[in-house]
């Protein structure tokens, strides 16, 4: 009886040491999820557009899983106004940027001092053409819009300024596919590909349970 008592808790610790070594082993931590914070990202960007400079505002709202992940939203658009001579129509047009969309982001090591993350943006860009009209019954505005997707990987490095805040500067690479078919009249507000340059500043709170509980803790103690 004690032979088979035996024989089986050696199976029963033989299988635990296989299951253990074969469980699979994930960025998120075998999918759990320690902590959880919030963050709000400021930045401006820059890039060519159109074979014109343009400055882009962009905020980012968002959440913070294990430290490391970001998973949230992006909105911006472009700074001023850019005046671009139309070959087809041989006057000036102005031009305005619009963008939004959905990014998820991961950070080496983020308790160093200087660190690097990895962000991927997808979303839309609209470009709004403003043109300014003459005809025999007076001047009119001719707006044309172009509008398309594009995909955004990217390289930031990040200072930790304090516990809350961070400073950035990187560089990202946006590909722009059409998702309205230009007709013929606006096709030149296809957007290339291209490179972008941003600076910013983020706040937030990577642990907000922990934060919370401190906060508590230091007011009870007053």
């Amino acid at each position: 009886m004690r032979k088979y008592t035996l024989l089986l808790a050696l199976v029963g610790m033989t299988f635990g040491s296989v299951q253990a070594q074969t469980e699979t082993q994930t960025l998120f931590g075998n999918g759990k999820v320690k902590t959880w914070g919030i963050l709000l990202n400021s930045q401006v960007q820059y890039a060519e557009v159109l074979g014109e400079s343009v400055f882009f505002s962009n905020v980012k709202g968002g959440f913070v899983f294990n430290e490391k992940w970001v998973v949230g939203v992006n909105v911006g658009q472009s700074l001023h106004e850019i005046p671009r001579y139309n070959d087809l129509t041989m006057m000036t047009e102005n031009l305005e940027f619009t963008q939004g969309g959905l990014y998820l982001e991961y950070r080496l090591f983020p308790h160093k001092l200087v660190h690097v993350s990895i962000p991927i943006s997808v979303g839309v860009l609209q470009t709004e053409s403003e043109q300014d009209n003459f005809s025999p019954w007076g001047n009119y505005e001719d707006d044309r819009e172009y509008t398309n997707f594009y995909l955004e990987p990217g390289l930031n490095i990040e200072l930790n300024v304090s516990k809350f805040i961070k400073f950035q500067v990187g560089a990202s690479y946006r590909f722009n596919d059409a998702m309205i078919a230009p007709q013929s009249f606006n096709s030149n507000l296809k957007i290339n590909h291209h490179p972008m340059f941003n600076a910013g500043i983020t706040l937030g709170i990577d642990n907000l349970p922990k934060a919370a509980k401190q906060l508590k803790q230091a007011l009870i103690k007053k």
